[in-house]
């Protein structure tokens, strides 16, 4: 219990850090910018139309295939310090030891990626809160937007797959949308700790950017099977068949993914030299 509570402050440690670091300030500005720029055309629609928003907007927002790689290299980059040794690091490992130190990192990671998506879900809603309609369907504004030309119309960058209209009750798409984004950008988060104090401080930063941008060239130039198979495409809703590709698929494999994931980050600090590194 006592090790838990540590583990706990470790963590609560590093967001502190977050109102010093100018990285983060860039990086939520930067998808604030990026996110409301993008949802601005639906207030020209509402407003030539009367009609409320449905706050249901985050799972299509998502789904798009450059936003997503947007979202997840801002991710890779808001934790790109991982293992986050930074000057103290050394003294807090001789007085909490390495496993509740690891474990205080790894919380961290998981808290702040859940921070992450939900910060990102808000962005979608906060520009219509003077139109908002709470309800349990997509709404009209949603399902204009998704079965007429009408996106195209007032320029909206956002796809409106069918296959999320028809596929998913809003709730659900809400609610596995936030999940699968959140593994994502924990695994993102994982790998550039285990990456990062085993291999070179790059090899993270590297390896993450492969994982979002191989998804890229799987959409263009590539196999759509092979969506099943990689972390990024596991993580987007659209791409689900309902055969061999369902959310349980998904959801499983990325859980297998994190589980393996938290093992190594938990058991790499072992023997490995974790002294000080220069923040980013």
């Amino acid at each position: 219990m006592a090790e838990g509570r540590i583990a706990c402050r470790l963590a609560a440690r590093n967001f502190c850090k977050w109102a010093g670091n100018p990285r983060f300030a860039f990086v939520l500005g930067f998808l604030a910018v990026t996110v409301v720029s993008s949802v601005l055309p639906i207030r020209a629609f509402l407003r030539d139309t009367g009609v409320p928003m449905a706050p249901w907007l985050f799972p299509f927002w998502c789904t798009d295939l450059y936003k997503q790689a947007t979202m997840l290299l801002c991710a890779a980059f808001l934790l790109c310090d991982a293992p986050f040794l930074d000057e103290s690091a050394p003294y807090v490992i001789v007085r909490a030891g390495r496993g509740v130190w690891a474990a205080g990192q790894v919380l961290y990671i998981l808290l702040a990626a859940a921070v992450f998506v939900l910060y990102l879900a808000a962005l979608t809603v906060l520009p219509f809160l003077d139109r908002l309609e709470w309800t349990q369907s997509w709404g009209k504004a949603i399902g204009t937007l998704a079965l007429t030309d009408a996106a195209g119309a007032y320029g909206l960058s956002i796809t409106f797959y069918q296959s999320v209209l028809y596929g998913f009750t809003p709730p659900a798409a809400m609610g596995l949308s936030l999940l699968l984004n959140w593994m994502m950008v924990s695994l993102l988060g994982l790998v550039m700790f285990v990456l990062n104090l085993c291999v070179g401080r790059s090899a993270g930063a590297i390896a993450c950017c492969g994982l979002v941008m191989f998804n890229y060239f799987i959409n263009n130039f590539l196999n759509p099977r092979l969506y099943r198979y990689f972390p990024a495409s596991l993580s987007n809703i659209a791409y689900f068949n309902g055969s061999d590709f369902t959310p349980q698929y998904a959801a499983g494999v990325l859980a297998g993914m994190l589980a393996l994931l938290l093992a190594a980050a938990l058991l790499s600090v072992r023997g490995k030299n974790l002294s000080a590194r220069r923040s980013i």
